[in-house]
């Protein structure tokens, strides 16, 4: 599946990494899943798995409809070879002889090719393309619960970067303040100036607000 995925678009992903399957004695595959950290963990690990997921199944509908076109060209081929085949038989319904044995042969050698294609048309559509087509819509709606989930919680992780960004900034305006207040104190000292009290009072509401 990592090799289908690589031809999906992604190769950029897997750089570095040893894909070669199956396991051999000198090359064991322990744990598969062991590559995953490196690729979909961190701030947009998520929205890369969503989107290798996405392009797994964008894959799979095309091949599922692909398959139908397929279908659908080989019922269409075994009804034109059933009404070729029934026109021959019809042909030498009457006639005698081998020349028409032979052509009688080969309208019943046609209805059987035809019976042939239209087993192996129910084939391709019974047993391959719907299959594949609810295979994908039932693994789109287990995700889509488990990808609001995650939405969700992204946005609660945001909103609080965003919150604490916020008491940063205001964090480093107070610090900066009280700096200063702290510098016009000591200067008001210096210079026995009379308003000592004054920035006091301010730098001691500075330090209390931090």
């Amino acid at each position: 599946s990592l090799m289908m995925a690589s031809e999906l678009g992604e190769p950029h992903l897997y750089q570095g990494i040893d894909l070669e399957f199956p396991p051999t004695k000198h090359r064991p595959l322990t744990d598969p899943t062991a590559i995953f950290p490196e690729f979909f963990f961190g701030s947009d690990g998520f929205e890369e798995l969503r989107k290798f997921i996405k392009q797994g199944s964008e894959f799979s509908k095309e091949i599922s409809v692909i398959l139908q076109e397929r279908s659908e060209a080989e019922i269409t081929y075994a009804k034109s070879l059933s009404k070729i085949a029934a026109k021959i038989l019809r042909v030498c319904g009457g006639g005698i002889g081998t020349v028409s044995e032979g052509w009688k042969s080969i309208g019943t050698t046609m209805e059987q090719e035809a019976d042939l294609h239209k087993c192996l048309s129910s084939g391709f559509m019974e047993d391959i393309s719907k299959p594949l087509k609810g295979f994908v819509e039932v693994q789109i709606k287990a995700r889509k619960p488990l990808e609001a989930m995650v939405d969700k919680a992204f946005k609660n992780l945001m909103d609080r970067r965003a919150e604490e960004f916020k008491f940063k900034k205001q964090s480093y305006s107070c610090c900066r303040d009280y700096e200063k207040a702290e510098s016009a104190v000591s200067d008001a000292k210096s210079s026995k100036g009379k308003d000592v009290g004054k920035f006091e009072k301010k730098s001691k509401q500075l330090h209390t607000m931090l």
